[in-house]
């Protein structure tokens, strides 16, 4: 597809713009679920002892490499610690990625500039997508990466696309599955002529190979474990193998995720494209779509296996590279192919909308990292640590629950940092519960039903809700 240089560059202005914008909109939203420890807890701790010792002590660690933290903390070395700098330091990403998915869209799939627009869109308006767009994450510098080699690898561009692929197989765990996947997609590419890809067309990916194992073998040495922590009791079963009934029910949960808040839709339609046998001869001569299905299925064969076998099930966020190209390739094959496309793309857009207002009953667990219907907690949390300060409260007589019992000062990065309780282990005066929380069963009975608890604090905007409960007097 040829699009004037004029049009191109207003795209990308446009792009930047629109990318700086968000960020300032977002720039008050604090660290919030994973990122917390993910993150917010790296950064803390190199921005505050530096990197004489590289490896973060057992106690904050997770098996991903901490390369996202340690660039964090340079940044408020440079700029200062707060959450606004935390933010503007990730935009560069967040344009990056969009930016790589225009391209992406634009080159290898789209047939015109308003195809590209109009399923870039599409990408842009599922609610896990643009939900990690605002979160301080570490997972939009993976999915920039992800696109980037992506792009470079259909492009054959040697030297960036080894120093991107390298990038990508460090910043995180799942940069590295992602990073596994592309290395199963790439045989599937037939560059020029040739159908046989030679060894030395593999020597691109030998830096990233190189870099990840040197990490993990080096990282070994120094713990004693990698990937699953097995040395701190703050991740216990984290590297326990599921049994059978635990891999069906995360089978069950991995379809769930894939399908869910709208994305229904998506794949039931990628369902219908791929079994209609009429549609055969149309996939093998659209390279495009073609990219798309054998990328998805490349990402889900690594993804899929590794998601099932631990007792933690996957979260939604995992499956962004799947969930993002599956939706590329339908609405690239709906604005193509299909009669009454008005119709079906308006039917998509409906239901990915809806799902940035799907909130379930309090006894499902919910991934709110991955909707944007979690954005009213940071002013809802703000308003209620206001009246507890305004009380006279202490928050040593208060309990909460993950994520509200990290330090305030790895949520919000304050300077006088304070934390609740774990309900689980104390027995205080006051709790403090949002419906964000997921917390268990049996606890809501007690808040709720047991009569033990009076309600002195309710506050609600968009059914996000936040109680303060005191104990009542025996």
């Amino acid at each position: 597809m040829t699009v004037s240089p004029q049009k191109n560059s207003l795209s990308i202005t446009i792009l930047l713009v629109l990318s700086v914008i968000w960020t300032f909109l977002h720039c008050d939203k604090y660290f919030f679920w994973d990122n917390i420890v993910q993150l917010s807890v790296p950064a803390n701790w190199y921005f505050e002892n530096g990197i004489s010792k590289f490896f973060l002590p057992d106690e904050i660690t997770t098996g991903h490499p901490k390369f996202a933290g340690l660039y964090l903390s340079l940044i408020w070395k440079i700029f200062g610690k707060n959450i606004a700098v935390s933010h503007w330091a990730l935009s560069p990403f967040v344009y990056g990625l969009v930016y790589q998915l225009f391209m992406f869209i634009k080159t290898y799939v789209a047939r015109n500039q308003r195809e590209a627009i109009i399923i870039l869109a599409f990408v842009i308006i599922d609610t896990t997508f643009l939900s990690q767009l605002s979160l301080i994450t570490f997972d939009v510098i993976h999915l920039f990466l992800l696109f980037l080699c992506l792009n470079q690898l259909l492009k054959n561009s040697i030297i960036l696309f080894s120093l991107s692929y390298a990038a990508l197989m460090i910043i995180s765990l799942r940069g590295t599955m992602s990073g596994m996947g592309i290395l199963l997609f790439y045989p599937f590419l037939k560059p020029g002529q040739n159908k046989i890809l030679s060894l030395k067309s593999y020597l691109k990916f030998l830096p990233g190979i190189i870099i990840i194992s040197t990490y993990l073998l080096i990282f070994y040495f120094e713990k004693d474990w990698v990937i699953h922590n097995t040395s701190s009791d703050k991740w216990p079963g984290s590297a326990e193998i599921a049994n059978p009934n635990q891999i069906a029910y995360n089978i069950a949960i991995f379809i769930w995720r894939l399908t869910d808040f709208g994305r229904i839709g998506i794949w039931i339609f990628l369902s219908v494209i791929l079994f209609k046998t009429k549609n055969l001869n149309t996939i093998k001569t659209n390279r495009g779509f073609r990219i798309c299905i054998l990328f998805a299925i490349t990402q889900l064969v690594i993804f899929f296996p590794i998601s099932i076998i631990y007792n933690s099930p996957p979260a939604h966020r995992y499956l962004l590279p799947v969930m993002i190209i599956a939706n590329i390739a339908v609405i690239h094959w709906i604005y193509n192919y299909s009669r009454s496309k008005i119709f079906k793309l308006s039917l998509i857009g409906i239901l990915l909308i809806s799902g940035h207002f799907m909130i379930y009953p309090v006894k499902i667990a919910q991934g709110w990292d991955s909707t944007t219907a979690h954005w009213p907690y940071y002013s809802l949390r703000n308003e209620m640590l206001d009246f507890i300060e305004q009380k006279q409260i202490n928050e040593d007589s208060i309990s909460s629950f993950f994520p509200n019992i990290s330090s305030s000062k790895y949520i919000e990065l304050d300077n006088n940092p304070f934390n609740f309780k774990d309900f689980k282990y104390s027995n205080t005066e006051f709790v403090l519960y949002s419906n964000i929380f997921n917390i268990d069963d049996d606890i809501i009975d007690e808040l709720f039903h047991s009569g033990k608890w009076n309600k002195i604090k309710v506050l609600r905007d968009r059914r996000i809700t936040f109680i303060l409960f005191k104990k009542k007097a025996n």
